[in-house]
């Protein structure tokens, strides 16, 4: 508990640059609780914010392994059903097990990657208080690292909705598109440097905005965020990375859209109902 205590002290001075208030011994316990609780919850935010960064970087290695796998089972199939010699068959066969002890291992990672993105609910985001525009700012500071190749721009609307999306799986389809944004980035320099020539100016900018009903969903709004980015050769429109998008917002009921635009540069409009 103290140390608990003295980690929201050192956030407190953090943010608000400056010691909290004094706490009385008549009412201690509760004004404490009741002046360290918005800090409870930016600790949440923030540990959201994270577990979201942790699961975006596990399942691309992630998914190769299981290709990998499925790709490796077949060719041990194949070279069983074309081998005679018993010694040979026999270490297949040991090969197959240690195959089969793999896949015991990918399937409890991957159970434990989708407990991880699911254990904000839309629900909590809710009652917690944590608004699009707070996931957007958060994710945004988390990959800041990969975006300095280009002059960003965010614009919420105010007094948008609620998205019914978890935030640790928004922000994971976030940080997917703008990790599309800073490799096509990174390449158009490395080309542009390969030939002697000048990059550009690069530009990224994501906008929140109350879009359409949702198709059945009793005239309930949706959230709309469009991500776009200029000064580079390519997009990222064909990725398959964007299947992992796709998914994450699938399971919310919400959509991706990809226009394409001159260039090979791209407009990705993310469509997700909100909390009713």
């Amino acid at each position: 508990m103290d140390a608990l205590v003295a980690g929201i002290m050192t956030r407190w001075r953090d943010e608000v640059g400056e010691d909290p208030p004094e706490v009385t011994a008549g009412g201690g316990t509760e004004a404490a609780e009741t002046a360290a609780a918005p800090l409870a919850r930016e600790r949440a935010k923030l540990l959201s914010m994270l577990g979201a960064a942790l699961v975006h970087e596990l399942r691309n290695p992630l998914a190769y392994i299981v290709a990998n796998h499925q790709m490796l089972g077949q060719d041990l199939i194949w070279l069983l059903e074309r081998t005679d010699d018993a010694e040979s068959r026999a270490r297949l066969v040991d090969l197959q097990d240690l195959m089969a002890d793999c896949r015991t291992g990918v399937t409890k990672l991957s159970t434990f990657l989708d407990a991880l993105s699911r254990m904000t609910s839309a629900r909590a985001l809710r009652e917690g208080g944590t608004t699009l525009a707070e996931v957007v700012d958060g994710t945004m500071k988390l990959m800041r690292p990969r975006l300095v190749r280009f002059e960003t721009a965010v614009e919420m609307a105010a007094d948008l909705p609620v998205p019914a999306m978890s935030p640790p799986a928004l922000a994971q389809a976030l940080m997917v598109l703008l990790g599309l944004a800073s490799d096509a980035a990174q390449r158009h320099a490395d080309g542009a440097a390969r030939v002697g020539s000048a990059a550009g100016a690069r530009t990224l900018r994501l906008v929140g905005s109350v879009g359409a009903p949702h198709p059945g969903a009793s005239a309930a709004p949706t959230v709309e965020l469009h991500l776009a980015w200029t000064g580079v050769d390519e997009g990222g429109a064909g990725d398959p990375d964007l299947e992992i998008v796709r998914a994450a917002l699938s399971e919310a009921g919400g959509t991706l859209e990809v226009r394409p635009a001159a260039g090979g540069a791209a407009t990705f409009v993310l469509r997700i109902p909100a909390v009713r």
